[in-house]
């Protein structure tokens, strides 16, 4: 698939956070509208969530999503998992 729109060229995920947090601000020209909230998942990962207010509950996405992120004590990843596959499959599911 050829991107066309040349002002917001594709990229490849860092694995570096803040250079991802960078680029969707900056993709998005510091829009007000983006929102970020960069927390540190399990006291351990540093993880940022996006959402576009005006698109998005977030009154569900607080209840929901980001009480889910931070009941630190409820959750015990197993050694050798991959924290976003803990985090997709045992947290965020329903």
């Amino acid at each position: 698939m050829q991107n066309e729109n040349k002002s917001c060229p594709l990229t490849h995920v860092s694995s570096c956070l803040k250079e991802n947090v960078n680029h969707i601000e900056n993709s998005f020209g510091n829009s007000g509208d983006i929102i970020i909230k960069e927390l540190l998942w399990m006291q351990k990962w540093p993880s940022a969530l996006f959402y576009i207010d005006g698109l998005v509950n977030t009154q569900l996405l607080h209840d929901s999503v980001l009480r889910s992120l931070m009941r630190v004590n409820e959750h015990h990843v197993p050694e050798g998992t991959e924290p976003f596959d803990y985090l997709k499959d045992q947290v965020l599911s329903w």
